[in-house]
């Protein structure tokens, strides 16, 4: 999940105290984490912000490991240009979800390439 600029964060209404937001943060939290399906938030520019246990296992790396490099670093160098261009269409507006194939390296064999479908939003 790729989040631009233009979305406003506050897209529900804040309850006083803060508890009903504060349990959808958990909820959000918990359901990201625990999902068998592979996750990532990342920034425009491709750094991992958030990933999930799945795609941290997936990759071979510990999610603090993840935090401090770009997804870049594992797609398929012919994956690169489609995985741009959807990204650019996403951050411009143009779309507000993308599916397609990607393959990502894992650090387990150096171009071992590992298949997924990706959403993004």
């Amino acid at each position: 999940m790729i989040r631009t600029d233009n979305e406003d964060p506050n897209i529900n209404n804040v309850e006083p105290g803060g508890n009903a937001t504060r349990d959808r943060e958990d909820r959000f939290r918990r359901i990201f984490d625990l999902a068998p399906v592979r996750m990532a938030l990342t920034a425009p520019d491709g750094a991992f912000i958030e990933i999930n246990r799945a795609l941290a296992r997936m990759l071979g790396y510990s999610r603090a490991e993840l935090t401090a490099r770009n997804y870049k670093e594992f797609n398929h160098p012919e994956d690169m240009g489609i995985t741009t261009a959807q990204i650019l269409k996403l951050v411009s507006g143009e779309k507000s979800v993308a599916y397609f194939e990607k393959r990502y390296r894992d650090r387990k064999v150096v171009g071992n390439i590992v298949g997924r479908a990706e959403n993004c939003r």
